[in-house]
């Protein structure tokens, strides 16, 4: 009897990079990392002020720059993005 395993993995994490910053946005563009023999079904951008609450806003698999408004000059930011 013959058997079949196929095993995908998890993705890796987008590269993700600032490419332009105001005193309240940040425009951020990724390179989609290895989708470990999954397709990608789209993104989710986390960030949030240091020390701050997570904020998570889902992105269309296409996309590969987003334009997060509303920062406040002079805090700092952390950001990651994870391909789903």
């Amino acid at each position: 009897m013959a058997c079949l395993l196929i095993s995908k993995v998890p993705p890796a994490h987008p590269l993700l990079h600032p490419t332009a910053i105001t005193a309240n946005s940040v425009r951020l563009q990724w390179k989609q990392g290895d989708n470990g023999g999954a397709p990608i079904q789209g993104f989710v951008l986390n960030y949030r002020p240091a020390n701050g609450e997570w904020e998570e806003i889902t992105l269309n698999k296409k996309l590969s720059t987003h334009v997060v408004e509303g920062l406040n000059c002079g805090r700092s930011y952390e950001f990651y993005l994870i391909g789903e």
